[in-house]
């Protein structure tokens, strides 16, 4: 709609779409992504922190799905989790909050890449 030039419409659709697609990462477990079509499910992971080589806290070992993403020569982001819906991730995220990672946050990938939500 925005290239026929018709910006009200493209709007409404954006914003339907959008709303459509924030129900199915909230709700929908992988199985039922799958059975919707969907062929590369959307993943959630949690941002632990940004960590020097020695400053990472060693019970952060101990959490399911760790995964290390260097930034630099110096400091490493640690993610952890993997959840299929929006809602299981927010749950994990309250646990590492209580945990001592008063700083993390969810972070979303479809096929891969990180996605914006």
């Amino acid at each position: 709609y925005k290239e026929l030039g018709d910006d009200n419409k493209a709007a409404k659709y954006q914003k339907l779409y959008n709303k459509r697609r924030d129900e199915l990462i909230r709700s929908f477990d992988r199985e039922e992504q799958i059975k919707m079509g969907v062929t590369n499910e959307y993943v959630f992971r949690i941002h632990l922190g940004n960590f020097g080589e020695y400053e990472a806290p060693a019970d952060m070992f101990d959490e399911p799905y760790l995964i290390t993403v260097p930034i630099n020569e110096r400091i490493t982001a640690y993610l952890s989790g993997m959840y299929f819906t929006l809602n299981e991730a927010i749950e994990y995220q309250k646990e590492m909050i209580k945990k001592g990672y008063p700083d993390s946050y969810i972070v979303a990938y479809k096929e891969g890449k990180k996605i914006e939500f």
